[in-house]
């Protein structure tokens, strides 16, 4: 017989365990003393307090309703999530001799966020049927700066179907008259009511019908969600341009906080819009949040992302100097084949602009 020190593992209680010398394996090694924690109290709190915190960071993106939502920009950025990947696998490993069971705790956390960001990496698909007809859309965040290059590059490139935000309004009047000349209908909505910019939309079928609906949004104000029925070549669907709220860094920790809270309520309100058509939906915008955000995980799950069907890489479009942000996306549903999905800088914006091929339902 031996006696071996064991503490237990949530309330380190230090107990005396009598054990057969049957637990030892051919080379004399204690098996149990494998399953033996004999770190430093200091130790221990640190290791657990760093357990818990990755446990939040993985458990944050799927709590109900808006229960912590504050701390999405944190704990639900997808760049984040997978820096905290192989951290997670190196102090697991480190904690693996120590104590199993939080060795299996990091481990279980670890194949979370590994299969998580595998259902989110770009699966191209071929398309089938060349003969399909199909619009080039064009979703890009402008930025308030100056679009002289705008018309001339959605002509050289053959674009259809242009999402144009932070079109600054002062340049939009002249822009649209000009548009028009070149085969684009057009139509402009200010993106809050104290905004000097907004929602510019370019298009060569036809506008059917324009909804506006107000969100809530910071100060008081409101911001305007738009959809707008389209038909090209016979083929009606329903465009909804967005540009959810955005990080208020001006305020701090509250700012990034807060609007967490208002992009949330936003997303969910295209949700509802998307939810009471029974068109064919194109989401398209500057969702200042990366997928695995929870701020707007109520509006992607009910759509196709198009950059998992026809994307490549990392697929950041923010900030343009060194993009490693997904923030920018199209999201479709109901219609056709999605590919390829090619994102490149355009003018002087932060932002890449995004251009795909959409089959017509």
């Amino acid at each position: 017989m031996q006696i071996v020190f064991e503490r237990n593992l949530f309330d380190r209680e230090t107990i005396l365990v009598s054990e057969p010398s049957r637990f030892r394996d051919s080379r004399g090694v204690d098996k149990k003393a494998q399953f033996v924690d004999d770190s430093s109290p200091v130790k221990f709190v640190i290791t657990f307090l760093l357990f818990s915190i990755f446990s939040f960071l993985v458990i944050e993106r799927y709590l109900p309703g808006n229960l912590l939502i504050g701390l999405d920009f944190l704990f639900g950025n997808q760049v984040i999530r997978l820096l905290s990947i192989p951290l997670l696998v190196v102090i697991s490993l480190l904690v693996r001799r120590k104590n199993s069971r939080l060795f299996m705790w990091g481990i279980s956390l670890t194949l979370i966020l590994i299969v998580e960001s595998a259902l989110l990496l770009p699966r191209p698909k071929a398309v089938d049927d060349d003969s399909a007809k199909s619009i080039t859309l064009m979703s890009f965040n402008a930025a308030t700066g100056h679009l002289d290059y705008l018309l001339d590059h959605l002509q050289s490139a053959n674009i259809d179907l242009a999402c144009i935000s932070e079109a600054y309004q002062p340049l939009v009047s002249d822009l649209s008259k000009t548009a028009k000349d070149l085969g684009y209908n057009s139509h402009f909505t200010k993106l809050r009511s104290d905004a000097g910019m907004g929602l510019l939309i370019l298009t060569r079928g036809i506008i059917d019908t324009v909804y506006e609906f107000d969100a809530e949004s910071f100060d008081a104000n409101w911001r305007q969600i738009l959809a707008l029925d389209l038909t090209f070549d016979e083929s009606t669907f329903r465009l909804i341009p967005v540009h959810l709220e955005s990080s208020d860094r001006k305020n701090g920790i509250s700012g990034f906080v807060n609007s967490a809270r208002f992009r949330r309520i936003q997303a969910d309100l295209v949700s509802s819009i998307v939810d009471t058509s029974s068109m064919p939906i194109i989401v398209s915008g500057d969702f200042n949040a990366t997928p695995t955000e929870r701020s707007i995980y109520s509006l992607r799950r009910r759509l196709k992302d198009a950059w998992i069907s026809g994307g490549k890489g990392i697929g950041g479009t923010w900030p343009s100097a060194r993009p490693f942000l997904r923030i920018d996306a199209v999201l479709t549903r109901g219609m056709g084949t999605t590919s390829p999905l090619n994102i490149y800088p355009l003018g002087e914006s932060d932002h890449l602009a995004i251009q795909t091929e959409i089959g017509l339902p």
